[in-house]
């Protein structure tokens, strides 16, 4: 089990990060010319340590919603949720999963790339 205070740490030493304690803003090179944000946010649920990974898609109409969640079925985690006007790929998960602080690193890569994947296909920029 890794304690909020280890993930913490660690994204703190082992990326260029914004953060404010419990969020961490991380920019994942997904290609040579493409880059993808992602925000890492460590929240308590009823007491049990949890963390949050989204990537922002963009602005997607009823249209792009369908092909991302058609696009999706073909990734290996991840679901999609709308906060404002924007699209984002989610993740979630008990910090009682990770066995060490790394081993949240690949799903960072995977969130990272799925919402990258979708940007791409849909939006046909790089938007973040």
């Amino acid at each position: 089990m890794v304690t909020p205070e280890e993930l913490k740490e660690y994204l703190q030493n082992q990326y260029q990060i914004d953060d404010d304690d419990s969020l961490f803003s991380i920019v994942v090179q997904t290609n040579e010319s493409r880059t993808q944000v992602v925000i890492v946010q460590i929240i308590d649920v009823k007491g049990q340590p949890f963390c949050r990974i989204l990537s922002r898609i963009g602005n997607l109409d009823t249209y792009g919603i369908n092909k991302a969640l058609s696009i999706m079925t073909d990734k290996l985690m991840g679901g999609l949720v709308k906060i404002d006007e924007m699209t984002y790929v989610i993740h979630g998960f008990s910090l009682n999963s990770l066995d060490t602080p790394n081993d949240i690193n690949l799903m960072i890569e995977i969130i990272a790339y799925a919402a990258d994947d979708i940007e791409k296909e849909i939006l046909g920029v790089d938007n973040n």
